[in-house]
């Protein structure tokens, strides 16, 4: 519910102030809380390790599958060529009565 349509609901006034003024306090004080950079920067760093190591094993299981499923299908074309070629000696040969 939007603070917006509780204004409108069966709530005591005074209540609704209150609840609004508090919340109003806490935004303050998170909006003037500062950053430690030294902190931060090690939150970076570690993400940024993290995410390096998972795009690693991402691409080696990518690589893996492709590889995987290039074999398969180099097989099956090897196996269609070579069988289409057999139908092609055979229908070329004249027939022998």
């Amino acid at each position: 519910m939007t603070i917006d349509r509780l204004k409108w609901t069966r709530v005591d006034k005074g209540e609704f102030r209150r609840l609004q003024r508090a919340v109003d306090r806490r935004f303050d004080c998170l909006e003037r809380t500062t950053v430690n950079k030294a902190e931060l920067e090690r939150a970076i760093a570690s993400l940024r390790t993290n995410l390096c190591g998972e795009i690693v094993t991402s691409a080696v299981e990518t690589r893996r599958y492709v590889d995987a499923t290039a074999d398969r299908l180099a097989s099956s074309l090897r196996d269609d060529i070579a069988a289409s070629a057999v139908i092609v000696v055979l229908v070329r040969q004249p027939m022998r009565l």
